[in-house]
């Protein structure tokens, strides 16, 4: 809410409005936007994200998964099209790339993220304030949900992975939401015993969101993961939809990775050549 132009932000579509253009950004997978089939077929599609996705939709497709975010996407854009950014820009994008980032620490920030945001900090741009706005505010609903997930954190040794998870029962007693659960898998994952990390969020009756991370020095590809259970992302941080219970779930994506041949002890990095993550 702290963000210009926040208040301008409809969470329903008109049912008979017809638009001739639409544009999904950093939405992952088309079914996340819950938009009705007739709506598609009216419209032109443009898709801009950061995400690889299992099933490519838009008439247009702009996707750098190289690049630390849709916001640094949006960025370049402006850049090489010569368009002004304003302070309220500035202040927009700077915060979808902290938020992606971690505040600069995940495994998708480059030394050209630096460089991206300190470009938008000469705008006049407090970062401070957006850290505390956008990361380090939580309130009582999520703090309480974060420690009932802490409390439910299991190993399965076998495959290296460390889960946890929440349930629709848990979300309504505490009159939180989906949006109060972001950040957590980042902390689950900083358990060093674990090779990946997976959190599971019942967010509907039977219908089960999963997050997973991983690390470079781990490893360990969670996109492929993902991806055998109908879902997709990045290498490090990906995640699918799936209806079922907890168990039922955790037997499922142990079955994905024995069937990968399991996770090898050998730990591997990726290098990045200079300049191959350039805008």
């Amino acid at each position: 809410q702290f963000l210009p132009g926040s208040v301008s932000v409809q969470h329903t579509l008109p049912e008979n409005d017809i638009f001739d253009l639409v544009i999904g950004l950093d939405y992952g997978d088309i079914e996340r936007l819950h938009l009705r089939p007739t709506f598609l077929d009216e419209s032109r599609f443009v898709t801009i994200d950061h995400h690889v996705a299992s099933r490519p939709f838009g008439d247009l497709q702009i996707v750098y998964p190289d690049l630390s975010s849709t916001s640094e996407i949006a960025y370049w854009f402006f850049r090489n099209n010569s368009l002004a950014i304003s302070k309220d820009i500035a202040l927009n994008l700077l915060t979808g790339i902290l938020v992606d980032t971690g505040g600069f620490s995940h495994i998708t920030t480059s030394p050209q993220v630096f460089e991206v945001g300190s470009e938008l900090l000469k705008s006049g741009v407090v970062p401070s304030k957006v850290l505390r706005e956008s990361l380090d505010t939580r309130g009582e609903a999520a703090l309480k949900i974060w420690g009932r997930a802490l409390a439910r954190i299991r190993e399965v040794k076998e495959i290296g992975m460390l889960y946890s998870y929440i349930l629709k029962d848990d979300l309504d007693e505490h009159g939180a939401t989906f949006d109060d659960v972001a950040g957590l898998i980042s902390l689950l994952n900083t358990a060093p015993t674990s090779r990946f990390t997976v959190l599971l969020v019942e967010y509907e009756k039977g219908i089960v969101k999963g997050s997973l991370r991983s690390e470079r020095f781990k490893g360990v590809d969670v996109s492929e993961i993902a991806a055998s259970l109908g879902g997709g992302g990045h290498k490090y941080a990906a995640g699918f939809t799936r209806e079922g219970s907890m168990d039922d779930i955790v037997k499922d994506i142990k079955q994905v990775v024995l069937g990968f041949g399991g996770i090898s002890d050998k730990k591997t990095y990726d290098i990045i050549p200079p300049g191959e993550n350039k805008g």
